[in-house]
């Protein structure tokens, strides 16, 4: 119980002191590469249906492996899936 309500705590904080940047990810901008990077290799898994572990556009044209948390990538396409039905998976996984 004490877990889930510092989650909740720790989640609100987050959204509250993240307010003001909204509107600049929303319109596509993100902190920083790696961001970017995780939101692609998401996206390219929801329309292969599938995780992937190689991001294909980037501008060696082989692909770049990337080994990060499959745990984040899962809440974000959860946080994403009910926003993909109005805005589209791209705007959604940013939104997220």
């Amino acid at each position: 119980m004490i877990y889930g309500l510092l989650f909740l705590l720790s989640a609100g904080l987050n959204i509250l002191l993240g307010l003001h940047q909204w509107p600049s990810v929303l319109a596509g901008s993100l902190q920083d590469p790696d961001s970017y990077m995780r939101l692609l290799r998401i996206e390219q898994g929801v329309h292969l249906g599938h995780l992937v572990t190689t991001v294909a556009r980037d501008d060696s044209g082989a692909g770049v492996m990337v080994e990060w948390s499959r745990l984040l990538d899962i809440i974000l396409w959860l946080m994403a899936a009910p926003l993909s039905l109005v805005i589209g998976w791209h705007k959604a996984l940013f939104a997220a």
